[in-house]
């Protein structure tokens, strides 16, 4: 099954200051329909971990290894895409975010059909950085700015 994607809209294609929506408001990782594999009904487990390096490797930071789990619905076949928030934002995405020189997130879901066999996708490190070049932070308003 094809890796998730991070759905926030940055240049890079990782979680940053200037993401859009900003980062803690959302992290969403999106996951493109399979019209092979999925059918509505079916359930997607996304597994997510946090992480000291750029690209997801090394043990995850204690504490940031979380599930989420989502039903597929018609919406979801129509729109082509199932999309799942990270969340909480402090600290799955908060720990790796205030590493000097960045951290990442490893996500990837498993396929778990209504009827028949389970899938486990390709996984999909997403770097993110949360300090600004002037040193400041972005953690928003409910952290602290």
């Amino acid at each position: 099954l094809v890796a998730p994607s991070l759905q926030n809209d940055h240049p890079n294609k990782w979680v940053a200051c200037d993401t859009n929506p900003p980062p803690h408001e959302a992290v969403i990782m999106g996951i493109p329909w399979d019209t092979t594999h999925f059918d509505v009904g079916d359930t997607i487990r996304l597994f997510w971990s946090s992480h000291r390096t750029t690209n997801g490797g090394g043990v995850p930071i204690p504490g940031t290894e979380v599930w989420f789990e989502l039903e597929l619905t018609d919406d979801h076949r129509t729109a082509g895409m199932a999309e799942i928030k990270i969340e909480p934002f402090d600290p799955l995405i908060t720990e790796p975010g205030l590493i000097p020189n960045n951290g990442s997130g490893l996500a990837y879901y498993r396929l778990y059909k209504a009827a028949g066999p389970t899938g486990k996708s390709a996984s999909r490190a997403v770097r993110i950085d949360l300090i600004r070049p002037n040193g400041s932070t972005c953690l928003g308003t409910a952290l602290g700015e």
